[in-house]
C-alpha cells in the first residue's frame, strides 16, 4: 500500500469532520485519478461511537438527513450545491488497508485520513484506465449497481470482471438483497 499527500489539497477544500478519526474513501479519492466531479463523500469511521458527532458537524453546517437505514449502517445527508455525504456505520476502521481492501471495485480502493491518502498501485491503475477490476464481492447487488455506475462514468467492464462477478456470486449460492450502499 502506498501513502501520499498527491491530491490532498482538492480534499482540503470539502466540509470535513475535525475531532473524531474517520476515513473519507472510495470514488471521491479516485477522483483526483481520473478527474471527475465530487459527487459524494463517503465517510467510513475508525470509532462507530464517533457517528452522531459526525452526523451532528454536517448538521451544523446546514446539510439535512434524507435517508436512515433502517440498521443503522448508513446515513445519507445533503446540502445544496455540496457532495452528498454518506456516513457508513456497518464497522470501524482501525487502519485504511482494512477498509480498502473491503471495497469490491479496485478503482475505489482509495482511503484519506485527514493527512494522507492511501492506495494501492492496483487502484491507481484501475482509475488511470477507467476499468473496472474487481476484488472481493460482499453485496452482489450492490456491486452490481456500482458496475453499471462506473460504465456510465465511462468505466470499461472487463471480460475478467465479468468472468469475476459471476464466479463469486455463484459460490455465494445467494444474492444479497441489500442495494442501498453505494
Amino acid at each position: 500500500m502506498i501513502k501520499g499527500t498527491y491530491g490532498v489539497e482538492k480534499l482540503e477544500q470539502l466540509d470535513l469532520p475535525s475531532g473524531v478519526g474517520y476515513y473519507l474513501a472510495g470514488g471521491c479519492i479516485r477522483t483526483i485519478w481520473d478527474n471527475t466531479e465530487i459527487k459524494d463523500l463517503d465517510i467510513f469511521l475508525m470509532d462507530l461511537r464517533d457517528k452522531d458527532r459526525v452526523i451532528a458537524h454536517y448538521e451544523g453546517l446546514g446539510y439535512e438527513v434524507i435517508f436512515r437505514c433502517p440498521e443503522g449502517k448508513l446515513t445519507t445527508l445533503r446540502k445544496f450545491g455540496r457532495p452528498k455525504v454518506q456516513i457508513i456505520s456497518e464497522f470501524q476502521y482501525k487502519n485504511p488497508r482494512m477498509l480498502i481492501e473491503s471495497f469490491d471495485l479496485l478503482a475505489s480502493r482509495f482511503a484519506y485520513d485527514g493527512e494522507f491518502i492511501y492506495y494501492f498501485i492496483s487502484s491507481a491503475k484501475s482509475a488511470l484506465r477507467k476499468e473496472t477490476t474487481l476484488g472481493v464481492i460482499t453485496y452482489p447487488m450492490a456491486t452490481f449497481k456500482r458496475l453499471i455506475k462506473y460504465s456510465e462514468k465511462g468505466y470499461k467492464i472487463t471480460n475478467d470482471s465479468i468472468e469475476s462477478f459471476v464466479e463469486q456470486v455463484s459460490k455465494m449460492g445467494y444474492v444479497d438483497g441489500r442495494f442501498y450502499i453505494d
